[in-house]
């Protein structure tokens, strides 16, 4: 079997990477990689927006089994994240095995050849939009789907009927000058507080549109010396000690999320006295009533950073929480009555995070669509995050219930993806030629996640990303990581459905 095994994955950025590398590494096998971009990093490779960086420690941002010792700083920006993975890229020689600007359009399972279809067609992106080329048919005899939940853009109706220039921080446009303009930001999340003191330094008035502000706290360390370079360089054992000392801490984190009666308070009052400090000492008292939230700590992403207030408390920064009630042409009017004429308008609206796997229609067993199969049952259905039951030999890296509000979503893929290769490893020694993960498997896991995020602060009320159009908070693992890595460490084919393959007589 092992030599006839095709194996697809969608998405280049550090799911699909890992996906791909560890089924080189572990079971001597080639991929092939589609994706949609001209390279590799996924969302690092796409948002291009002024300020834009990972809130997570480097450290821990990356490959276990390819360790960096020259991060620049303890939180990375955009660049160095990108440049990090076409360097692993290039290693593993992966750009041999890669389908650039190439779109999947679906994903079909043939059952009675036990293969996915895979329809793609060329496309070429451009500020204008996207050109395309014809349709193609691959073959695969397992997929992985690893786009994330980071792919399509969300750009509210309301502000199409706005005729000036538009820009959304997922689609950044260099083009646009924003030196003495009147430029509105809208949203509060990461890229918003990312981009906000970048464009303050120029614009000549720049007014921020809050519906719900984010809890800010002080960005942990700064740049990493060369002597601490080298000597991770040197040691690499130190390294590594330090990436498992970062990971420890951030993951007790989880007690704030997971057990808000015990802990959450406490963070409350923490990031309150931060906040509180910070303006004051910025002689911006008037924006502690505006900017310190009211919902508990967490249920929004929380922000770490060193220059958002200090941007925001600028002389020409506005904070406006009145909620939007309309949008003309050059303006924008508040609930309140007050209308702003404005030059520029950003977009820090984020991602369309619940319909997952974007435009990518993906159909299993009897045509069924993945995606209303997932909207149907209210909380998307899955074994351990990565098997879907009715979508035989389908790998689910960073879909739902992975997500993470207080560590990185690198070791989570890796822990899927070593999980996938399991599968697929056990596939090959028992000559079996498809999995399906039984249906009372996947009933019972999801049921048990839903539960337990139901009673997390990611549940409460405050309109978060995180929550599908019903409440229900859908994107996140509800546990640790250490306890998602115990969950995931080996696979047991005795949870699925196999169709044995035909020998060869």
């Amino acid at each position: 079997m092992k030599q006839d095994l095709k194996i697809g994955v969608i998405g280049a950025g550090f799911s699909g990477l890992c996906a791909a590398i560890q089924v080189k590494k572990q079971l001597g096998l080639d991929v092939e990689i589609i994706d949609k971009d001209s390279d590799f990093g996924g969302t690092w490779h796409v948002n291009t927006y002024p300020g834009c960086a990972c809130d997570i420690p480097s450290h821990v941002y990356s490959f276990s089994f390819e360790l960096n010792p020259y991060w620049s700083r303890y939180q990375s920006p955009r660049q160095e994240i990108s440049a990090y993975l076409r360097s692993v890229a290039a290693k593993y020689g992966l750009y041999q095995q890669t389908r650039f600007n190439t779109e999947v359009v679906a994903a079909h399972w043939i059952e009675s050849d036990q293969l996915w279809k895979v329809t793609v067609r060329k496309a070429f992106w451009s500020a204008h939009g996207a050109t395309y080329g014809d349709t193609e048919e691959l073959y695969y005899n397992v997929l992985f789907g690893a786009v994330g939940p980071l792919m399509v853009p969300n750009k509210p109706e309301m502000f199409d009927s706005f005729q000036g220039k538009v820009v959304h921080t997922a689609k950044w446009d260099n083009s646009i000058d924003m030196k003495n303009k009147r430029v509105a930001v809208i949203g509060s999340g990461a890229s918003a507080i990312q981009t906000i003191p970048e464009i303050a330094k120029e614009a000549k008035s720049l007014y921020s549109y809050q519906r719900r502000p984010a809890w800010v706290g002080p960005q942990i360390g700064n740049f990493y010396s060369q002597r601490t370079k080298t000597i991770f360089s040197w040691f690499p054992v130190l390294m590594r000690l330090y990436r498992w000392l970062i990971f420890i801490l951030l993951d007790r984190n989880i007690r704030i999320f997971n057990r808000p009666e015990e802990f959450n308070e406490i963070a409350r009052q923490r990031f309150t006295a931060y906040m509180t400090k910070t303006l004051t000492s910025l002689n911006r008292k008037d924006l502690i009533e505006k900017l310190v939230p009211d919902y508990p700590v967490g249920c929004k992403r929380i922000a770490y950073s060193r220059i958002y207030l200090e941007g925001i408390a600028r002389e020409n920064v506005y904070v406006e929480r009145s909620p939007i009630a309309a949008v003309k042409s050059n303006s924008i009017v508040t609930e309140d009555g007050e209308e702003r004429e404005i030059d520029v308008l950003v977009l820090a609206t984020g991602f369309i995070t619940q319909d997952y796997m974007g435009p990518l229609q993906i159909y299993g067993q009897n045509g069924l669509s993945l995606k209303k199969y997932w909207a149907e049952n209210g909380f998307p259905k899955t074994y351990k995050t990565v098997t879907v039951n009715q979508f035989p030999n389908l790998f689910v890296i960073l879909g739902p219930g992975s997500g993470l509000g207080h560590n990185s979503v690198v070791i989570m893929a890796e822990c899927q993806v070593n999980y996938a290769v399991d599968c697929i490893r056990k596939m090959m020694k028992k000559s079996v030629k498809s999995i399906n993960v039984k249906a009372e498997r996947a009933e019972q896991f999801s049921s048990t996640l839903e539960q337990e995020l139901s009673s997390t602060v990611w549940s409460r009320n405050c309109m978060s990303w995180y929550q599908n159009a019903m409440g229900k908070v859908t994107l996140l693992w509800s546990r640790s990581v250490t306890e998602f890595w115990w969950t995931t460490r080996s696979a047991n084919l005795h949870d699925y459905e196999q169709i044995k393959a035909v020998k060869q007589s």
